[in-house]
Order: structure tokens, then C-alpha cells, then sequence
């Protein structure tokens, strides 16, 4: 053992965490950043074990090459004296086997530590690593979650392909002869103890004994001697959970809460143990979808493993009764136009894939049911994609490029869409886009049974109809007498004889007001407070308000609300705009999106990420530096709240403090120049969203800066303080907030610019723009604006300034770029060049998606908290909606 207080490089050791046969672990204090880590050290005997020394390079290879908030990360890596260590983050908690010691845990515990530890395996499978050591000892229990430990046995992989399918499984080179029988007999897949060449679906056979002795208190398999043991792996199926669980004072207090064991929980860990690995899950990702299913409580019906296939989960839709009578392809049924509502409630997701970023401006379901329609952006392109109900992938819809607020004709053969300031449509099965009449930015569309389409654009205040085949659109309201008021997200009733409709202050979601509008005979009337009107199928509105679906009985023939409004769904995904991402198809089903939630990461250059503050939340847009470095401030809202407000986080004391208060909308926060105060946007006013500072340190209340009826966003600062860049609506504006206070237009053109950057020393002007039909980044000189150079190449958002002016930073999909500036009396930008990839999750049109540090060598991003952006679907939902709802 290492005598305490010895230094390795600048690591101070304090006292020893454990030890093992392949190495030793630490506490010790980091002396340049004064954080604890955890150090592993490789002792000189075991060092000189070449096969020894090879595994532990390979623990620091995997772990290198992971970033996930259930795996516990690799800090830095070094040598001394011979002895190489690992320096990893320091956690708090106790391991799975120490908990263990004390009993089964509540099936809820159970069940949620599952989905993590099928996500972190999900994650090292894709990144090409095998865990192969899973085993209590190795699941480290934290107030955040677990965290995966000990890679030292993990194989680096090679993707398997078949044809021309990618499958998500990695698949083994090779296996050393010394280490085949390396690892913990109890938890080792038959393959393994066999010697033979193993794959992810190894790891998948460990993670299920592993959860059934979370849930039983006792291994899975058993024996008084290892040959037992690895005969019970070859031979025996453990017994089932639901019979073999001891309840123990722990689990108690969930047992008289009416615990039950969900019968899908026996079957999922039955597959994980399947002793042939074609009859496992295929993927850790499939498995985690599976045990979501669990924790979001679907109807369950147990079955018996079997062989598997890439279409998995659609045999477990099938094999668990979801629906009562399925088509051919899978998992929804045609409706004709008349709801079906019979049938079990039961809940899964539509996984948007990796390469893609969900925008959060559209999403729409097929009449019948069988596919759905968002926007999404892939490799720095924008468009719509269509994800088929008996389909494991979406797929792009071509023509549809720039697309925003898709919607359905009612017999779903068309699917029309807002891009190139204009309306358009094209075939839902593929097929040149259709253009149908001009428009300007996307309000929301609804299309009529007799193929008349309502629309609200930015080109008018008033909801406009045109017929579906193209022509002259007309008005069909009259509000633009109305300042600063529009009509936005227009919804027909399905005899198309009148519309529901929004009225409200652009930028002020929580004050939009819900009308309808007999197209008949023009009557209208103020129904309620809330967004995106919808009608479900059994005869009520639907609508948003606070992040939540809310839902009302509706009378058809009196267009009235006939009871009292009750929220439905909590954690519905709204963006700024108040569009809200949800759906309802005539066979009475939900499909919606979850607000993504994140932890914020430091990133160096080389893209190693360290989380700087692990609660999740819902944010809006990434932290921003101090200009000391010492702090943080950022928007986001809890797990209660709906709309976010400004926080701060001290990087030193790790303290956390709110900065606003109340109802309003605070966001996109920025630190002054000095460090005195903060200026965000925000509705608090009662209007549209503005600009406000308020001091740094909490004392006092915002002050209002700016007063206008078009949304706001600061973006930033001269570095003098006295010239702050906004967003107006799409525009970009400056304000003096020295003298006069008075907001000048900087650049105002008909396309979209954002995220303006003040070059460090304040002659040249950074932003991003869509002139191009894709959002490219620009500088140009300030204050004047004469001139424009383009600096990204293939698409790039987000621009900032590194301290020294030297570089500008800006990401293109989801890597970081950065182009080397020269800039004095002209401007030249050199090729820009990657830096690294980092997955980031959704984000709010226009707000700034990472930060630079005061070093110039780090980066504040944020990294999406467990599973990627996913689309959740409710079969027959509209059982629950009208129990809950009742009709006057």
C-alpha cells in the first residue's frame, strides 16, 4: 500500500478506498484544482506483468473513450516511479455489493437502477467497448445514480455489419488466452466460462444476473465451488424473481405500499440469461427501451423467451397485447376515420436516433395511426423524417429541406409543411414537394376535410386559408387592429366548420388566450388560457399551459368548454414560440415529447468532459462563465416547475443559489463584463419576453432594459460593458446601456440570425445565419456592418470568441469547430477544423448551445442525463383522458 500523504504528479494522496488483484485505490486531492478524485495505482509486482500492465492500459483506452453520467469518468492518466495510475472522478455512495449485504432492494429501485446501468452499457457498446466484468463490486450506488466502475477487463470491439444494416451490437476481436476465464463465475455469460469469443450480449447475460440479485437479495446462480457455480451458468435457469424475492426490512415499506413484481420484469431478466446469445437482447439499447416500458407502467402480459430480431421490440408490442388486433406490419391499427378505443393502455418510445438533433417545431401523426412526422436535423441538415410505426429507423422525407409544423391531410396521403417562406406539401410514401402558396415563418397548419388548409404564418397577424391544390390565400379573421397581437396555431374541427385557434403577444405563451371561429357564420369566442389547441378524437381540447397537457370536455355543436380544464400529462415539451410537441390519432392514441434533461459538463480540447454539476434539470441554452471563472450562471427549470428561471453555481464552494423568482420566464442569461450583474430575457413584465439585468449577487430586482412587442434575447457583451448584442424576434440589435439606453437594429434581414459575438475587442460582430437555407456563421465589422466574410464551411451555429481574439469557435451538428483569426484593419478567417464531437441534447431555436471559459481552454456544454431525445407513444391513451376528464 502507498504510504498516505505520498504525491503522485499533483495528486496528494489522503487514505486507501480498497484493493484488488489488479490494482489499488486511492482517495486523494487533486492540488491544482483542490477537487477529490479516486486514484488507481498498478503495483510495481503487478506492473511487470506485461499481460497485467496491457489490461490496465486497455481500463484507461475504455474508459477514454466514454462519457456518460452512469460510468465514472477518467481524469488523467500518468506514471511515477514505475507505477502507472489512473485518476478517476471520486465518488460518494456504496457499491451494489455492499448494499446487497442488507437485502433485496424495492422494485422501484430495482427497476430504476436497471434502466441506468442498460443505458451506460448501451453508451460503452456503441463507443465499440465491452464491459465484461459487471458484478455488484463494479455498480457504484450515488445520489445521482449508478456509475459503472472498473473497466479493466473490458474488450475493445469492432462494429458487426450484416448487408447493408449497421446492427448496434458490438462484436469481440479478439480474446487473450490468459484472460479468458478472467472475471466472476456468478455473473460470467456461458460463452465466457467456455472460453469461447463473446459480444455485447455478454455483458447483457451479466446485467441480468445482476438486477435478479437486486431484486431477490441472492446471486442468480450458485454453488459451493466455482465448478458449481460455472455448471449452474451452463446448466440451470435461476428461478423468477417473482417467486424467488425475500422482502427484507428494507423492501418492507414497498411491500405494504401494494409492491408488486411486474410480470415483463421476470421475462426481461429471463433473456438476459438465455444461455444462447441469439436468444439474449440484442442490445443493451433494446433492453433499456423494454425496462422504460416498466418504470411508465404499461399493460403486461409475460411470455416465454425467444430468438430475437432487429424488429425486437415489435415482437415484444406484439407478445405483450398491446393492441387486439395487429396488421401485418406491426404495431398500430388502421382506423378509417371511426376511433377504435378498445384495447389496454400501454406506453413505448420512437428512439430519435444519435446522428439526429429534434427540433422542437413540429410534430404530427398520421390519421390512422401508423407513422409520425417531426423535424429533426442530421449532419447539419434540417428536415422532416418519418418514423413508421413497424419500423426501427426514421427516414428522411427529401424535399422537405428547412421544414417546420408538419401536418396530416385527413386521409394521411399528404403531409404539408412550412419552408423557403412558403407552404408546401409533399406525398407521405415520398415524392417531389408541392408548393402551394407563399408564407412567411410557420404559425401552424391544419388541413381540412375538404381539402381547404387554415394556416398562420409570419407574413400576417390573421389565420389564412387556401385550398390544398394551391391558390390565393384568404383572411379569415380580422385582428390585425389588434398591436402586437396574431393568430397562431390554428386547429379545424373534423367537420371543418369552424377553427380553435390561438390570439396571443408574440413571445408571451403564458397569456395566449384559446378562441374559436365558426367558419359558418363568424362567431367566436374566448375559451381558455393555453397553447396548440388540439381535439382528441373522444370530444374533448386539448391544450398546453405551465409544460403541461391540459385537457377540457368540448361541445362540438355549441363550441363551448362544458366543464372545468384539469392537466393530463405533465412534461410536455412547448418551445419558446409555445408550440407544443404532441399528437392524437383517431384510434384514440398519444404521441408526445419529454423535455430532454441534462447535467453541465466542462470540456477540454480534446473533448474530456467533467461533469461540473450532475443534477439533471431542463435547460435552456448552456451556463456562461464569470469573467473571474469562478461561477455560473444559467436557466433552467426542476423537476417541479415549468418555466425556467436564472440560477448561479459557485465552481469552488459547489453552491447552487436561485436569482429570479416567481412565474415568469427568465432565460438566456449573461454574465456583465464585471462581474456585477446579470442581464437575461424575460416575460415578468407581462408581455412579450424583454431584456432585464439584476445585480450578480442576488440583492435588489430586476430591472427592465428593453421594452418591445417581438421576443429578446441578449447574446453578448462589449468587453467595456457598454454595448450589449440582442436578438429581436430573428433580427439582431444593439444597446448603449451607458447613455440613453436606446436599442439600435444592427442587422435586420428576412432570414434568421442569432447568437451575435463581440470579438474581444470589439470591432467585429459574430453571428449565425440561415441565408444560405442553412445556418452558416459570419463576421462583420461593428459598428458599421459593411461587409460580410463567411468563416464555417459546411453549416455551424453558436459562434464565440476565444479570450484572446485569436480564434472563433462555433459547432456544426454536434462538433465543435474552430478557425484561426487574423483580424486588424481586415478580417481573414483561416480553414476551420474540428476540435471534437460531443453529444448535445435538444435545444431552444436560438439560444446559445456552449460557452468558452475565461482559459480559452475549456469549454461549458451540456450533456443529455441518461437516454437521448426520445418520442413517446401512449396506445389508446384516450381510455385515460376520459376518465379523467368529466363531461357536463
Amino acid at each position: 500500500m502507498l504510504a498516505k500523504q505520498l504525491r503522485l504528479g499533483p495528486y496528494e494522496i489522503q487514505a486507501p478506498l480498497g484493493h484488488g488483484g489488479m490494482g489499488e485505490v486511492y482517495r486523494a486531492i487533486d492540488t491544482r484544482l483542490g477537487r477529490a478524485v479516486a486514484i488507481k495505482v498498478l503495483p510495481q509486482q503487478v506492473a511487470e506483468s506485461p499481460a497485467r500492465r496491457q489490461r490496465f492500459e486497455r481500463e484507461a483506452r475504455a474508459l477514454a473513450s466514454l462519457s456518460h453520467p452512469h460510468i465514472c469518468p477518467l481524469y488523467d492518466v500518468g506514471e511515477q516511479g514505475g507505477l502507472p495510475f489512473l485518476v478517476m472522478e471520486a465518488l460518494d455512495g456504496e457499491t451494489l455489493a455492499a448494499r446487497l449485504v442488507r437485502g433485496a432492494l424495492p422494485i422501484d429501485h430495482v427497476v430504476r437502477h436497471a434502466i441506468e446501468m442498460a443505458d451506460a452499457l448501451d453508451h460503452a457498446h456503441r463507443q465499440g467497448v465491452i464491459h465484461c466484468d459487471l458484478k455488484p463490486s463494479n455498480v457504484m450506488l450515488t445520489r445521482s445514480g449508478v456509475k459503472l466502475l472498473d473497466f479493466g477487463v473490458a474488450r475493445l470491439c469492432a462494429t458487426e455489419t450484416v448487408g447493408a444494416a449497421r446492427l448496434e451490437r458490438p462484436s469481440v476481436q479478439t480474446i487473450a488466452d490468459e484472460e479468458t476465464m478472467v472475471g466472476t463465475p456468478q455473473y460470467m455469460a456461458p460463452e465466457q466460462v467456455e472460453g469461447l469469443e463473446g459480444d455485447g450480449r455478454t455483458d447483457i447475460f451479466a446485467f441480468g444476473a445482476v438486477v435478479h440479485e437486486m431484486a431477490t437479495g441472492r446471486p442468480a446462480f450458485e454453488g459451493r465451488s466455482r465448478a458449481a457455480v460455472i455448471a449452474a451458468v451452463l446448466e440451470h435457469d435461476p428461478e423468477p424473481i417473482s417467486s424467488a424475492r425475500r422482502i427484507t426490512p428494507e423492501s418492507a415499506v414497498a411491500a405494504s405500499a401494494r409492491e408488486t413484481i411486474p410480470p415483463l420484469l421476470d421475462n426481461i431478466i429471463a433473456r438476459c440469461l438465455a444461455k444462447e446469445p441469439d436468444e439474449r437482447w440484442q442490445t443493451a439499447k433494446d433492453l433499456k427501451q423494454a425496462l422504460k416500458w416498466i418504470a411508465e407502467g404499461p399493460a403486461e402480459t409475460p411470455h416465454a423467451p425467444r430468438r430475437t430480431s432487429r424488429r425486437d421490440w415489435l415482437a415484444w408490442v406484439t407478445a405483450l397485447g398491446l393492441v387486439g388486433t395487429l396488421s401485418a406490419i406491426g404495431v398500430w391499427r388502421a382506423t378509417s376515420g371511426v376511433p377504435l378505443l378498445g384495447g389496454s393502455v400501454a406506453r413505448f418510445v420512437l428512439s430519435v436516433p444519435e446522428t439526429d438533433v429534434l427540433i422542437t417545431s413540429g410534430l404530427a401523426v398520421s390519421p390512422d395511426g401508423r407513422s409520425v412526422v417531426y423535424v429533426a436535423q442530421r449532419h447539419g441538415t434540417r428536415q422532416l423524417f418519418r418514423h413508421a410505426m413497424d419500423q426501427l429507423e426514421p427516414v428522411p422525407i427529401a424535399g422537405t429541406e428547412g421544414g417546420d409544423s408538419p401536418v396530416f391531410s385527413p386521409d394521411g396521403q399528404w403531409v404539408g409543411f412550412f419552408a423557403d417562406n412558403a407552404l408546401k406539401k409533399v406525398p407521405a410514401s415520398g415524392g417531389p414537394a408541392v408548393t402551394i402558396c407563399p408564407a412567411g415563418y410557420r404559425r401552424g397548419a391544419s388541413w381540412g376535410p375538404d381539402d381547404q388548409i387554415v394556416f398562420a404564418s409570419g407574413s400576417s397577424p390573421d389565420l389564412m386559408q387556401v385550398a390544398a391544390t394551391g391558390g390565393t390565400p384568404k383572411a379569415l379573421t380580422a385582428i390585425a387592429t389588434l398591436s402586437g397581437k396574431r393568430a397562431e396555431w390554428p386547429e379545424l374541427t373534423p367537420d371543418g366548420r369552424a377553427v380553435l385557434y390561438n390570439v396571443m403577444v408574440t413571445g408571451a405563451r403564458d397569456t395566449a388566450r384559446i378562441v374559436v371561429r365558426s367558419l359558418d357564420t363568424g362567431m367566436e369566442r374566448d375559451l381558455e388560457v393555453g397553447t396548440n389547441p388540439r381535439l382528441s378524437p373522444t370530444g374533448q381540447i386539448l391544450f398546453a399551459r405551465a409544460g403541461e397537457l391540459w385537457a377540457a370536455p368540448f361541445d362540438r355543436s355549441r363550441l363551448a368548454i362544458t366543464g372545468s380544464p384539469m392537466p393530463v400529462l405533465e412534461g410536455l415539451q412547448v418551445n419558446a414560440g409555445g408550440m407544443a410537441l404532441f399528437a392524437m390519432a383517431h384510434d384514440g392514441s398519444l404521441v408526445h415529447a419529454a423535455p430532454g434533461r441534462s447535467v453541465v459538463v466542462g470540456v477540454d480540447r480534446t473533448g474530456r468532459a467533467d461533469v461540473l454539476l450532475d443534477a439533471p434539470h431542463v435547460y435552456y441554452g448552456a451556463p456562461q462563465s464569470s469573467p473571474d471563472g469562478r461561477r455560473l450562471v444559467m436557466a433552467f427549470s426542476d423537476q417541479l416547475a415549468s418555466n425556467p428561471n436564472i440560477w448561479t453555481y459557485d465552481l469552488e464552494r459547489r453552491l447552487i443559489s436561485r436569482l429570479t423568482f416567481g412565474r415568469s420566464r427568465d432565460s438566456a442569461p449573461l454574465w456583465t463584463p464585471d462581474g456585477q450583474r446579470i442581464v437575461f430575457g424575460s416575460d415578468r413584465a407581462g408581455g412579450t419576453r424583454n431584456l432585464f439585468w439584476t445585480a450578480a449577487d442576488g440583492s435588489g430586482v430586476p430591472e427592465q432594459l428593453t421594452r418591445s412587442l417581438q421576443p429578446q434575447n441578449p447574446n453578448s457583451w462589449t468587453r467595456d460593458g457598454r454595448v450589449l448584442a440582442f436578438t429581436e424576434n430573428t433580427d439582431i440589435w444593439t444597446l448603449r446601456v451607458d447613455v440613453g439606453r436606446k436599442p439600435e437594429p444592427f442587422l435586420r434581414t428576412p432570414y434568421k440570425e442569432f447568437a451575435a459575438a463581440f470579438s474581444p475587442d470589439g470591432r467585429w460582430l459574430a453571428y449565425q445565419s440561415n441565408d444560405t437555407e442553412r445556418d452558416e456563421i459570419y463576421v462583420r465589422p461593428f459598428p458599421t456592418g459593411d461587409g460580410k466574410w463567411q468563416v464555417s464551411t459546411h453549416g455551424g451555429v453558436t459562434p464565440r470568441w476565444s479570450p484572446d481574439g485569436k480564434e472563433l469557435f462555433y459547432l456544426a451538428d454536434d462538433t465543435l469547430m474552430v478557425a484561426a483569426i487574423t483580424a486588424g484593419q481586415t478580417f481573414q478567417a483561416a480553414a476551420p477544423r474540428a476540435l471534437f464531437r460531443h453529444a448535445l441534447p435538444w435545444n431552444y431555436d436560438g439560444a446559445l448551445r456552449f460557452s468558452v471559459m475565461p482559459d480559452g481552454e475549456h469549454f461549458l456544454m451540456l450533456q443529455p442525463a441518461g437516454a437521448p431525445f426520445q418520442i413517446q407513444v401512449t396506445l389508446n391513451w384516450a381510455q385515460e383522458l376520459t376518465a379523467r376528464v368529466s363531461k357536463k
